[in-house]
C-alpha cells in the first residue's frame, strides 16, 4: 500500500502539507470511505 500513496506522499512534500502515516493490523469500523478517503471510528483514542 505505501507503495501506491508515494505519489500522493510526493505532492504533499512538494507543497509541504502535513500529514500522519499509521501504521496497524487493526483498521477500527469504518464509517466512511469513497475513492480516496477513509474514516475510522475512534472511542477513547483507540479505534474501535
Amino acid at each position: 500500500m505505501y507503495e501506491k500513496l508515494k505519489p500522493a506522499i510526493a505532492l504533499l512534500d512538494k507543497y509541504n502539507k502535513p500529514y500522519d502515516i499509521v501504521y496497524t493490523n487493526f483498521v477500527g469500523e469504518i464509517v466512511y470511505e469513497d475513492d480516496w478517503q477513509i474514516a475510522v471510528r475512534v472511542e477513547n483514542g483507540k479505534m474501535v
